[in-house]
């Protein structure tokens, strides 16, 4: 187990770099007593260590705002009490607590850049964030050394290259979403239907707000030119997926390439799509590197539900990019046969 006395803070990372640094308690991040109750193992005591009286809540909030109205910048840490999250801390709400949102509302107020730090063992929803500030890190919860590992990141000593493991909602009622789920009979952007009568929500997207394998760099990146060395994969003759990729800005940086799939036609339904393989690269600023891949029929292989493994002819589709949905595409036929 972690002792706290060892994890070096958001505020003393970012004070290896800056002494022009104010720091505040804003909010508390769970002012919910009857939910942190309901985790069972915190006494009252507990409790009361986390969740400020009103008076105390007040006063924080005004120290935030004054120290934020003197600054240029805001670094703002919102997210879950870790004892939110973790084994049998399921949640049906996965809304940031009211009382960091009001926080951030006043905060935005003041029209300056805005970072947010988000601390979190899960994906939450952050359709009402998003655009109130400039840039989210998602720090997951970053462990001893994640006040430096943040820091370094800020300041930009690090560029940041990390990549989504869970795809992010729009709305709770979303969950559970995955990138890699099957088609239904009326997929709402491929399909005769039209209108009401596709698979979709009326009141929010069907999509995730950030997808699985989403992720931003410092400086931007182009995808170009992908090419399939075959219109046929047999048993024993892979295939060769090429593609460039240039890095347009001045900052070196880290790029995680993704390799999906998809299966046309099998006896078993298929996902949308599939992700098969992925590199990272490191690519200078102002540079452009050639990437392949090889996708064999191994690859291709699924299982039905007695664990037998099953490589059927089909055709497949290909989808090479940044993330699962900013992605180049092509196809080839799969031949369960020796060339």
């Amino acid at each position: 187990m972690g002792n706290s006395k060892d994890t070096v803070t958001i505020a003393d990372g970012l004070r290896q770099y800056t002494n022009n640094l104010t720091v505040t308690h804003g909010t508390d991040l769970c002012r919910d007593k009857a939910l942190l109750k309901k985790l069972g193992f915190l006494t009252e005591e507990d409790i009361n260590k986390i969740v400020s009286s009103p008076e105390k809540e007040r006063l924080h909030i005004q120290n935030a705002f004054k120290a934020a109205k003197a600054a240029d910048i805001i670094v703002l840490t919102l997210g879950e009490e870790t004892y939110e999250a973790g084994e049998a801390g399921a949640k049906t709400n996965l809304n940031i607590a009211p009382n960091q949102l009001k926080l951030l509302d006043k905060l935005s107020q003041l029209n300056k850049p805005i970072i947010l730090v988000l601390i979190s063992g899960r994906p939450l929803v952050l359709t009402k964030v998003k655009d109130k500030v400039d840039a989210i890190l998602e720090s997951w919860f970053p462990g001893t050394e994640g006040g430096n590992a943040i820091a370094d990141i800020l300041f930009g000593k690090v560029n940041p290259s990390g990549r989504l493991t869970m795809s992010f909602p729009y709305a709770s009622a979303q969950e559970p979403l995955y990138y890699n789920h099957l088609s239904t009979g009326r997929p709402e952007n491929n399909s005769q239907h039209v209108g009401r009568f596709v698979s979709k929500y009326i009141d929010a997207p069907a999509r995730a707000l950030y997808p699985f394998g989403y992720g931003l760099s410092y400086g931007k990146i182009k995808y170009s030119n992908l090419t399939i060395s075959s219109e046929r994969l047999f048993l024993d003759k892979p295939v060769k997926i090429s593609l460039d990729i240039e890095n347009l800005s001045d900052y070196d940086r880290k790029e995680t390439v993704q390799l999906y799939i998809h299966q046309e036609t099998a006896s078993i339904v298929q996902p949308v799509k599939r992700l098969i393989d992925f590199t990272k690269i490191a690519i200078s600023g102002h540079s452009s590197q050639h990437v392949e891949f090889y996708i064999n029929a191994s690859q291709l292989s699924f299982y039905d539900n007695i664990g037998r493994s099953h490589k059927e002819s089909s055709k497949i589709q290909v989808y090479v990019g940044t993330n699962g949905v900013q992605l180049l595409k092509g196809k080839f036929d799969f031949i369960n046969k020796r060339s």
